[in-house]
C-alpha cells in the first residue's frame, strides 16, 4: 500500500511539472505573438528576453525544436551541442535598423546573453576548435548601409568571452569602424568563407576584399592571391 501511495504521489508531482511546463509554454507563445504583431516595445523586449533566458536555464535539455515552435521569428545554429539562439524583430513593425536582435548562447551550463537588442544578424557561425567559435553578422544599425562583423566566443572556465576579432589597424580606404565595419558609401557582403575560418572573402561595390585569420586572432585585411 505504501508503495502504491509513493507511485502515485511521484505521478502526481510529475503531471504537476508537466502542466506547469505547458502553462510556460503556451504562456511564452501568446508573448512571442505579441511580440511578432509589433505590440511589445523595447523595454519589454529586454524584460522578455531576459525571462526567456531564465526559462531556458529551468529548462536545459530544451530541443532546438521546442524553441522554434515558440516563435517563428526564431534561428538557431547548433554546432555538436554548442547552439546561439537568435531572435530578431519583425521588420514590418519595427523598420529594417530599427528592428532589434537578440542572441543567446546556450553550452553545457552556460546560458548567456550575448547581444540584447542589437541590430546584427548572423550569416554564419563556425567551430574554430574545441572551445572557440566564430559568428560572422551582417549589421544593419544604419538604414542606408549595412556592416559586417566577426565575433569570437571563447569558453573558459568562467563561461564565455564575446568579443569582435576584426582588426581595425591598416584599413583600406572608405571602411570605417562604427562598432562593427562599415564601408562609406555601400553595402558590405560576405562572399565566402573558406578552409573553416581562415579565410572569409568580402566585398563592396562589386570589388572584393580578403579577412585573413593570423596568430593574434584578429582577421586583418589582406592581399587576395
Amino acid at each position: 500500500m505504501k508503495r502504491v501511495y509513493i507511485a502515485t504521489t511521484i505521478l502526481v508531482i510529475l503531471l504537476s511539472v508537466l502542466l506547469l511546463k505547458i502553462k510556460m509554454d503556451n504562456s511564452l507563445n501568446a508573448i512571442f505573438d505579441k511580440w511578432e504583431a509589433g505590440d511589445i516595445n523595447t523595454t519589454e523586449s529586454i524584460d522578455i528576453m531576459n525571462s526567456f533566458t531564465e526559462y531556458l536555464a529551468e529548462n536545459r535539455e530544451i530541443s532546438t525544436e521546442d524553441i522554434m515552435n515558440l516563435s517563428k521569428r526564431f534561428k538557431i545554429y547548433d554546432i555538436d551541442g554548442f547552439r546561439i539562439i537568435e531572435y530578431v524583430e519583425n521588420p514590418e513593425f519595427y523598420g529594417n535598423s530599427g528592428k532589434g536582435s537578440y542572441h543567446i548562447v546556450m553550452y553545457n551550463d552556460i546560458i548567456e546573453i550575448i547581444d540584447s537588442n542589437g541590430s546584427i544578424r548572423i550569416d554564419e557561425v563556425i567551430k574554430l576548435n574545441d572551445n572557440l567559435y566564430s559568428m560572422y553578422v551582417t549589421d544593419y544599425k544604419f538604414s542606408n548601409i549595412t556592416g559586417i562583423n566577426i565575433f569570437g566566443i571563447a569558453i573558459n572556465e568562467k563561461g564565455i568571452e564575446y568579443k569582435p576579432i576584426i582588426s581595425n589597424a591598416e584599413i583600406p580606404d572608405g571602411f570605417q569602424f562604427i562598432e562593427s565595419l562599415y564601408y562609406d558609401s555601400g553595402h558590405i557582403y560576405f562572399e565566402s568563407i573558406e578552409n573553416d575560418g581562415s579565410n572569409v572573402l568580402i566585398s563592396v561595390n562589386n570589388t572584393s576584399y580578403m579577412l585573413q585569420l593570423r596568430e593574434d586572432g584578429l582577421y586583418h585585411f589582406t592581399d587576395i592571391e
